[in-house]
């Protein structure tokens, strides 16, 4: 079974407004990249930081999701890697898809093709590399048995933890 999660935790501190629920073609933001995910997950997910955002989030949109993960604070790093580490310790699923929220070009092709190659390499961790070679370090794809590779890197790397370690 592959879950979707969609990255909406962050607080758009730097963005000036809420970025979740900036318009793009009449659409919020985040929108986009549950649209695409959802169509190649058995289960989708939105990760947020508390209960508060999630309820906003859910009567502000009326997000059809299967439900939402509450950051984990007891994971000892912040940001995407930390949304990344909660869905690994605390849902139980063969395979994660991990995309954050503010993507508005993402589509479900590419998804589809970037878990298909995971799946023929049959790796546990995998990242999409774009065209001009950057790693993006919010499009991960895991297995159930990454977790045993990721909880050192937890340890190691602590409050400095960032979503590369995932791939490192």
């Amino acid at each position: 079974m592959l879950y979707g999660v969609v990255l909406a935790g962050g607080l758009s501190e730097r963005f000036g407004g809420d970025k979740y629920l900036w318009k793009i073609q009449d659409k919020p933001l985040i929108t986009i990249p549950i649209s695409a995910v959802k169509s190649i997950s058995d289960k989708i997910l939105l990760l947020v930081r508390d209960y508060e955002r999630a309820l906003h989030l859910s009567e502000e949109l009326k997000l059809k999701v299967d439900g939402f993960l509450i950051d984990d604070p007891e994971i000892k790093c912040s940001g995407p890697l930390r949304g990344m580490l909660t869905i690994l310790f605390h849902l139980n699923s063969d395979e994660y898809l991990v995309v954050p929220g503010d993507l508005p070009w993402i589509e479900q092709e590419t998804l589809s093709r970037f878990v298909e190659r995971c799946r023929t390499f049959n790796i546990d961790c995998g990242s999409v590399v774009w065209g001009n070679g950057a790693i993006s370090s919010t499009i991960q794809y895991f297995t159930k048995n990454s977790k045993k590779y990721l909880e050192p890197v937890t340890k190691l790397r602590g409050i400095y933890g960032r979503a590369t370690d995932t791939l490192r």
